[in-house]
């Protein structure tokens, strides 16, 4: 919410009007942007008038802006060969990186659940919480009771890989920002990575290989059926799942 506390520099909730909440929320050229912006702002008034902060009983002003229209993006992903290249090039050059990579290219977490929000990158995902004997990973930095705290299945190829990353597997899994950074190195190493490839690349083959099970893997993904359908997948066939989920060291 820091945009919108430096816009109003400190005004209370109840004095703004929808005219100049439309005007903030129209800074956000990005219509997905914009709208995540307006869903965190609704969530923030809607606790304000529960606690007393805002009168009970009247329409929030918040609630009187319209939702922004989002334009359809294209979804990037790997396929399976790119994807084999990546996690040896990523084993032999920067081992360091191996557990985020695989959590997020055979698990689907995501780049926050792993190395940390960029407010907060001391909580990240913890090797406690990654079950190799028993075939899970449990989410560590999810909430309870919400999509997002979930265990998710290891296959076995994501099993081989992490048993061969470095150091004791304790701790955290990796670094902080380690998946920016790895992004970063593997496009100096000529590597073509769509933005948030690794999450749609497991949404996308996951699909077919639970023979179109979408309820599944929205729960697996911490998401819904919608948001996938709209923001992550990409129709791919049974063969090309299952090569994904094939990779091996």
């Amino acid at each position: 919410m820091k945009p919108l506390v430096e816009w109003f520099q400190g005004r209370d909730l109840g004095s703004l009007g929808a005219g100049e909440l439309g005007e903030y929320l129209g800074s956000f050229a990005d219509g997905v942007t914009r709208n995540d912006h307006r869903k965190r702002a609704v969530a923030l008034w809607r606790w304000a008038q529960n606690n007393r902060r805002i009168p009970r009983g009247v329409q929030l002003e918040i609630e009187l802006t319209e939702r922004a229209k989002e334009n359809a993006t294209e979804i990037g992903i790997l396929n399976a060969e790119t994807w084999a290249k990546l996690l040896h090039w990523c084993h032999e050059k920067k081992p360091e990186y191996l557990a985020a990579l695989v959590l997020a290219g055979f698990c689907g977490l995501r780049a926050d659940e792993i190395h940390g929000k960029r407010a907060d990158r001391g909580v990240r995902q913890s090797w406690a919480d990654v079950h190799l004997d028993r075939g899970f990973v449990r989410v560590t930095v999810a909430k309870t009771n919400t999509p997002a705290w979930r265990m998710v299945p290891l296959c076995p190829a994501a099993i081989a890989w992490l048993r061969l990353c470095p150091g004791q597997r304790a701790g955290p899994v990796c670094e902080p920002a380690a998946l920016e950074k790895l992004r970063w190195h593997a496009k100096r190493a000529a590597f073509a990575l769509p933005e948030n490839c690794l999450r749609h690349s497991f949404i996308s083959h996951r699909i077919p290989v639970t023979k179109g099970n979408k309820p599944q893997v929205a729960s697996e993904a911490g998401n819904s059926v919608a948001e996938i359908d709209k923001r992550y997948r990409v129709p791919l066939t049974l063969s090309e799942g299952r090569a994904w989920f094939a990779v091996t060291p």
